[in-house]
């Protein structure tokens, strides 16, 4: 570890969330390290569903932000042992040694501890997740805070970033000449990165307890946001065709009727306005239009 200062511990550091948080802590000059279940040039393997009796935290980490995860609802569903080994056993055995440690864990959530039946739903509601991903997230939740003050949650819906799969699949099959079929009767409430990681940070430097929650400011259908992502590709909207999931053979396990969650707390602590989605929609769009560097 180079120097005395304090260090930050970014756990999955390859995922989308983990790859944001560390490539702007080490922009800001903060000694950071992070892990990966691959073996790589600045990383350290940690590997959530093998947690060896003997890993321990490095020295001289004050936070650590838990954001490995299997978050495929399939995955979890179709194979619930080798995910609850990563989202719940091997999440616990990491935090509890961190917090033994002396370190601050911010553990990343999800919507999904709900079930979606009301909007806005406030953090210390009874969690009724409703798939088995959500239910992992639900039983890791409860575990990590009987951990004591040592832990924060913070509870996001959806984030998207530039290249998420689902944009990126829109914007393969516009660019192929095909139509869209977007579900017009399942929602989200999209965040940002740009939301999402100042958020993680604050509960981290503050060392915020609890949980914490962050959603966009309403609902909006697949439907909608496909509509809006091609208008802003320039493209026709006779492109997009919505229908119902019930008439598709995707593979949906549950579908909530609401996605957003009570942002007050959020608000109070990193000054988080909770994002039109039609805007988030309409940034990454631009985002995805704009000239690429060469």
């Amino acid at each position: 570890m180079m120097g005395s200062a304090p260090a930050t511990l970014v756990i999955g550091a390859d995922g989308l969330i983990g790859r944001a948080l560390v490539s702007h802590l080490r922009n800001a000059g903060q000694n950071t390290l992070a892990t990966s279940r691959r073996n790589g040039d600045k990383t350290m393997r940690l590997d959530l569903a093998n947690v060896s009796d003997t890993w321990s935290p490095p020295p001289g980490v004050a936070t650590a932000y838990l954001c490995a995860a299997r978050t495929s609802l399939r995955e979890c569903r179709d194979n619930p042992a080798q995910a609850h080994l990563v989202n719940v056993r091997g999440t616990l055995a990491v935090a509890r040694r961190l917090v033994d440690a002396g370190t601050f864990v911010v553990f990343l959530s999800s919507n999904l501890v709900f079930d979606g039946t009301e909007p806005f739903v406030r953090a210390e509601a009874m969690p009724n997740p409703q798939t088995e991903y959500g239910r992992m997230k639900s039983e890791a939740e409860a575990g990590l805070l009987a951990l004591g003050d040592g832990v924060g949650i913070v509870r996001v819906s959806k984030i998207l970033g530039p290249d998420s799969p689902l944009l990126g699949r829109w914007r393969s099959e516009l660019h192929a000449g095909h139509r869209l079929f977007p579900f017009r009767d399942m929602v989200f409430s999209p965040l940002l990165l740009e939301h999402v990681v100042p958020l993680l940070l604050a509960v981290g430097e503050a060392r915020t307890s609890g949980v914490v929650q962050a959603s966009g400011s309403a609902d909006i259908s697949y439907a909608e946001a496909c509509g809006r992502f091609v208008e802003c590709s320039g493209k026709s909207p006779l492109c997009v065709q919505p229908m119902s999931w019930r008439d598709s053979d995707a593979d949906v396990e549950y579908v909530p009727k609401h996605t957003t969650l009570d942002s007050t707390r959020a608000g109070n602590l990193a000054n988080f306005i909770p994002p039109d989605p039609t805007g988030v929609i309409t940034a990454l769009a631009s985002a995805g239009n704009a000239p690429r560097p060469h």
